[in-house]
């Protein structure tokens, strides 16, 4: 058995206000609050500046349909993932529209290529899942040497406020342009 000073008390108390803690950082990774309080374009900023060499521009409404913000982001962060980590990537452009009942997501990198649907890893076919659980497809076109662009239009479902704001007869956020220069990881 262990002795315990006066000061387990504190101690005990530290240690499970840091696994707390450590459990809500691991619970934000799983599905970013940002995400669920500001929407899809706000949650990709957040994502790019925590990423390198990454451009974001999007003409989206402020909010979409819960399942597709949540597929979409998961989608643009394994792409950044793979562009980073595989694609040996120096920039990454993430670009998202909604036109038409469709919200129209890309990421292109300027990597080596060579990725494949086909020949690809679990992350590859994980965004093909992604795409493909809402009714969308995903593209990917990769000729070697030339990078990397992952194109997939996801259906909005028809709700009032987003049915306005894709025909464009609501209000649609000012495109973002938020650029950030960094270089890659080693």
């Amino acid at each position: 058995m262990s002795q315990r000073g006066p000061d387990a008390p504190r101690q005990c108390d530290r240690a499970s206000r840091r696994r707390i803690e450590e459990l809500r950082e691991l619970a934000a990774g799983i599905h970013p609050p940002i995400l669920t309080s500001r929407g899809l374009g706000a949650a990709i900023n957040a994502l790019a500046r925590r990423s390198a060499l990454v451009t974001v521009s999007a003409a989206i409404p402020d909010r979409l349909p819960e399942a597709v913000e949540a597929n979409a982001y998961f989608l643009t962060a394994e792409a950044l993932t793979n562009a980073v980590r595989h694609a040996r990537a120096t920039h990454i452009a993430v670009s998202m529209d909604c036109q038409d009942q469709t919200l129209l997501l890309e990421i292109q990198d300027d990597g080596i290529g060579g990725a494949s649907l086909e020949t690809g890893g679990t992350g590859l076919k994980s965004m093909a899942d992604r795409a493909t659980a809402l009714g969308g497809r995903l593209t990917v076109s990769s000729p070697a040497r030339e990078g990397t662009c992952v194109r997939a239009p996801f259906p909005v479902a028809a709700t009032p406020s987003q049915t306005s704001a894709c025909y464009g007869q609501g209000t649609l956020r000012p495109a973002i342009d938020c650029a950030i220069s960094l270089t890659r990881r080693q």
